[in-house]
This record gives structure tokens, C-alpha cells and sequence, in this order.
């Protein structure tokens, strides 16, 4: 316990680590946004996942939920990158000038999501249970 508390302070003094709660840098709302990506990229992956494991025919009872939450999950991972896209978070930057074509962090948000929406439909569009459940 002691150890850790010590490795904690020295890592606090050392990089400097703020703990200023009023912190909303440009850079680290843009961060975050790269964050909700990611989720998004990562609830596409599982959802699909979980419509190829539904399809195997292999746990009824078990199989249809499997197709169904999957189904979901890659419905609100489109979902949410629209969110990121077209949010207020966004549209402020944008208001205030940080513009994919004027900051090259804002151009990289952008190549990220459009990225993940490919990503997307290319699960999507895998032969799945998603043609049926549409």
C-alpha cells in the first residue's frame, strides 16, 4: 500500500500531472471524441461477434439473443459515431474555427470516424444474420 502511494506521488511530481478539474482543451475534447471511436469500433466488433456465434445454431435459447444484441450493438455503433460527428461537442470546434482543413488533429477525428463508419458497414455487410434481422 505504501509502496503504491509512493510510486503515485513520484509519478505525480515527475510528469506533472494535473488533476485541474476546468481542463477543456481543444486537443483533449478531440481526444475524447477519438475515445467514443474506438468504443464505437469496438461494439461493431464484438456485435458482430456476437451474430456470427448466434449463427453456429449451437445454444438455443441462447442463439436468438446472441443475433439480436449483436444486431444492436452494430446498429448503435453507427449510431454513436454519428453522435461524435454531429454533436454539440463537435459543432462547437467547428464554430470556433478548428476545422479538418485548418487543424490537422480536427482532419485526424474526422479520418478516424469515417474510418470506423467503413468499418462498420464492412461488418455489416459480411454474410450474417444481419439480412435477416433487418
Amino acid at each position: 500500500m505504501k509502496l503504491s502511494l509512493i510510486f503515485s506521488m513520484i509519478f505525480v511530481f515527475m510528469f506533472g500531472v494535473s488533476t485541474n478539474a476546468g481542463h477543456h482543451s481543444d486537443s483533449m475534447v478531440m481526444h475524447h471524441m477519438h475515445i467514443m471511436l474506438n468504443h464505437a469500433a469496438e461494439m461493431a466488433a464484438e456485435g458482430s461477434n456476437l451474430l456470427m456465434v448466434g449463427q453456429m445454431n449451437m445454444a438455443p435459447g441462447v442463439d436468438s439473443l446472441s443475433i439480436e444484441h449483436g444486431t444492436m450493438m452494430l446498429n448503435k455503433a453507427s449510431e454513436l459515431v454519428h453522435q461524435v460527428l454531429e454533436g454539440e461537442a463537435m459543432q462547437n470546434l467547428h464554430r470556433r474555427g478548428i476545422t479538418p482543413d485548418k487543424n490537422e488533429e480536427m482532419a485526424y477525428t474526422h479520418l478516424l470516424a469515417y474510418k470506423v463508419l467503413n468499418l462498420i458497414e464492412v461488418l455489416k455487410a459480411m454474410p450474417s444474420a444481419m439480412s435477416q434481422q433487418q
